[in-house]
C-alpha cells in the first residue's frame, strides 16, 4: 500500500514530497518552487527515513509540518465535497489541476471550517474557482 506525505515549513516556500510503499522510501520530491538553501536540502536528506514509522520522529523540525496526504486528491472529490452547483466545473478544474498536491491537502482540510464559517454567518459559498483563487485556505 503507498502512502504519501508532505512536509511544509513555515518559514520557506515549498515543499518536500514523500512516497512510502509498504512501509519503505520509494519517492523523494522536492517541489519547484521550494526555497531551500544547500544546507536545509541536506538537512533534510539526512533526516529522511528509509521506514515510514520513524518519518515524523526524524523530521521534528522547528516550524515544519509533516502532512499525510490523504489517497484521493482529484478535482472529483473536490468539487463534490464542495458542492456549489453554480461554479464553472471546466474552469475550476483548470484551476485544481495548477495546484500543488501540498495546496490541494491545504484545501481539502480548510473547507469543513470554510462551511461551518459561511454557515455561522448566514453567508453563501463563493464559486469553487474563487474558492481555489483567493487563497483563504493557505495557513
Amino acid at each position: 500500500m503507498k502512502t504519501k506525505y508532505i512536509l511544509t515549513s513555515q518559514n520557506t516556500k515549498g515543499s518536500v514530497n514523500y512516497e512510502y510503499e509498504d512501509g519503505i522510501l520509494c519517492g523523494l520530491q522536492v517541489s519547484e518552487d521550494a526555497e531551500l538553501t544547500r544546507k536545509q536540502r541536506i538537512k533534510i536528506l539526512l533526516r529522511t527515513a528509509v521506514n515510514e514509522a520513524k518519518l515524523n520522529e526524524n523530521l521534528r523540525l522547528p516550524g515544519c509540518i509533516l502532512t499525510l496526504v490523504p489517497a484521493d486528491l482529484s478535482f472529483e472529490r473536490f468539487w463534490k465535497e464542495y458542492n456549489n452547483p453554480a461554479s464553472k466545473k471546466k474552469y475550476t478544474e483548470s484551476l485544481w489541476n495548477q495546484r500543488t498536491d501540498a495546496e490541494k491537502v491545504q484545501m481539502f482540510d480548510f473547507l469543513p471550517k470554510y462551511k461551518a464559517m459561511k454557515r455561522m454567518e448566514g453567508t453563501q459559498m463563493v464559486y469553487a474557482s474563487t474558492y481555489i483563487n483567493q487563497e483563504n485556505w493557505k495557513v
